[in-house]
């Protein structure tokens, strides 16, 4: 899994900018090279589909648009994470 995303990753980075939650911890962190993230979207549709979430206060997270948790968990290197946007994700649900 995490070959096939680094593979997407390097061809949409230069491009496009992408909101995620990491799920990884601190500790995870500091003795790997990569972070584990859980997928944010705008594109919402009606009804939700299984796994996903609304994300109550988009806005107060630096979202731009109204946001949805994607059911989808990745890996990717901890040096292309540009910023972080809000401490504590549960807050937000």
């Amino acid at each position: 899994m995490n070959l096939g995303m680094s593979f997407l990753l390097a061809f949409l980075l230069p491009i496009l900018k992408r909101p995620a939650v990491i799920l990884s911890s601190t500790s995870y962190q500091a003795y790997r090279p990569d972070v584990i993230l859980l997928a944010i979207t705008s594109r919402i549709k009606d009804p939700l589909t299984y796994g996903e979430a609304m994300i109550a206060d988009w806005g107060q997270a630096g979202l731009i648009k109204p946001s949805l948790f994607k059911p989808l968990i990745a890996t990717v290197d901890q040096v292309i994470v540009l910023k972080k946007l809000v401490q504590n994700v549960l807050d937000l649900v």
